[in-house]
Order: C-alpha cells, then structure tokens, then sequence
C-alpha cells in the first residue's frame, strides 16, 4: 500500500509540539527540535545523536490490526519529557503524518488535557488537516481514554483487546 505524505513542513499543534510526514524531518533544526517521536519503520536514525536530538523510534504499522496501545504510555511519556526540558520542541511524525503520529499526538493531548478522543482530534485536525488515525487506532485511543490515559492491565476492556489481539 502506498501512502501519501501529506506535506513537508510540520504542524505547529500546540507550543514546542509539532506533528508531521517523515519529510518533516528536515526541518528539525530550523524549528528547535531537541525530540523526535518516529512512528513505524524508520529510514536511517543516523544523524539524530549529532544533532543533539533525543529520538524514540516505535515499530508499529499502519494498519487496523496493529497495536498502537501498548505504546501509547510511552509516547506520550517521551512527548511529556520533550517538552519538559523547556527551551526545545518535540517532533511527532509518521511517514504520512495521517495515521500513527496523529493517533499519538491525541492520546497526549486526551492525556495531559483531559480532551476526549474527538475533541483531541478535532483540536489537532485545526493545525494539521491531515490528521486522521486508522478505524483500529481509534478504538484504541477511546480504550486509553476509558482506562483514564494510561495502560490499566486489570482493565477487562483491555484484557478482551489483547486478547483478540492473539
């Protein structure tokens, strides 16, 4: 399947948090960014070390069926320490800038705004049209919400999803 990057140029979502395709990339410079979320199969990490750039790579696949869940506590942990740092910018990209980058950009917001999966959503879709996560990562940023943002494995919801996902 081939996916259509939506643009170059990353979205400004909110301050110091930006969401974009993997052309994004060549911009980390010139907008500050101290840290870069990747989302699915990344090309070369080389070069992220010499710029002074902190990087957390998550293999997962656009796709339905794959499980962007397990990592939802951990991108937005690392997005949560990015911005901490204060003075630098965090960079969340997939490679079309749609799908998984969307999905973790709104589990964030649903996190540390206590936003709705549709209000995070449509508050990101304002600054990045392009947004616009898979059917199965939406019900699974709905479960994250359900388990109050973050990964509850007592949670029968949560148990009846890994285990569908056997």
């Amino acid at each position: 399947m081939l996916e259509q990057v939506a643009e170059d140029t990353p979205s400004r979502v909110r301050p110091g948090l930006y969401l974009g395709s993997i052309e994004a990339l060549s911009h980390i410079s010139a907008l500050g960014i101290t840290h870069v979320l990747s989302l699915g199969p990344s090309p070369e990490q080389a070069g992220f070390e010499l710029h002074n750039v902190a990087h957390l790579r998550i293999d997962v696949l656009d796709t339905e069926e794959a499980n962007l869940l397990q990592f939802l506590d951990r991108c937005c942990a690392f997005v949560e320490s990015g911005l901490a740092a204060g003075s630098g910018a965090v960079l969340v990209h997939c490679h079309a800038g749609m799908s998984r980058s969307a999905a973790a950009v709104v589990a964030y917001l649903s996190r540390t705004e206590g936003l709705s999966v549709s209000e995070a959503l449509q508050s990101v879709r304002a600054q990045h049209a392009h947004a616009n996560p898979n059917y199965g990562f939406m019900q699974q940023l709905e479960l994250y919400q359900e388990m109050g943002c973050k990964l509850v494995p007592s949670n029968a919801a949560y148990k009846r999803f890994n285990l569908q996902q056997l």
